[in-house]
């Protein structure tokens, strides 16, 4: 594979990888946020659904994160070019 190509396929890929970093530091921020507004540390009603949701969402942008981790580091330390990467 061409320099360029492997520089731009690295390019986007180190994009995608702050994305998912940007979302994940943002939903941890709202957590904590929303962890803070807790005095004794108990929820009221509704703040149960509201962890429940925030814990959900943290979950979920970790889990990106760490798939964007992933490819990055197979693509820059195995030279692994992931497949939605090959046809561009």
């Amino acid at each position: 594979m061409e320099y360029a190509k492997r520089l731009e396929i690295g390019n986007r890929l180190v994009n995608e990888l702050n994305k998912a970093h940007d979302l994940y530091v943002h939903a941890k921020v709202e957590l904590e946020g929303l962890l803070e507004t807790l005095p004794s540390g108990i929820p009221c009603p509704d703040g149960d659904l509201r962890l429940r949701q925030a814990g959900a969402a943290i979950r979920f942008v970790f889990e990106q994160y760490v798939v964007a981790l992933r490819r990055y580091t197979d693509f820059a330390v195995h030279g692994r070019v992931p497949e939605d990467h090959t046809e561009r």
